[in-house]
């Protein structure tokens, strides 16, 4: 088990019955913000609106930690969401009454748009 899911264990034991606290970590602090912004420079570097038009592509060093920490950021947002559906007793956000205005969902679907898109701006790479 994680050190961030201990502490929220933690956090969850110590908090009103009503407050959930996820074991998240927010974007910037993971990486992930930043790795974004420098493929989409090397992107604007080599005139081009996607990775996948890119003479380069298949050598990128930029491409590769991208898509590394995007898929680290995914697993990351999916156990908090996880995590929060296992508080809350839930198997399905679907049940929840926090369903549309949740930051932990809104945070695992940009994690999953992400990650599927891999910096490609809307491309999807399956």
């Amino acid at each position: 088990m994680s050190a961030n899911l201990k502490s929220s264990e933690t956090n969850l034991t110590n908090n009103s019955e009503h407050s959930i606290e996820a074991p998240f970590v927010s974007i910037a602090s993971n990486g992930i913000e930043i790795a974004l912004k420098a493929i989409k420079d090397c992107q604007a570097q080599h005139s081009t609106a996607s990775c996948i038009f890119c003479r380069e592509m298949a050598d990128c060093t930029k491409k590769n930690e991208f898509e590394q920490k995007t898929q680290a950021n995914l697993e990351q947002k999916r156990d908090s969401l996880r995590f929060c559906q296992k508080n809350k007793g839930f198997s399905s956000c679907l049940n929840c009454i926090e369903l549309l205005e949740c930051a932990i969902r809104n945070e695992y679907v940009g994690a999953v748009y992400l990650s599927m898109n891999k910096g490609n701006g809307g491309s999807f790479e399956f």
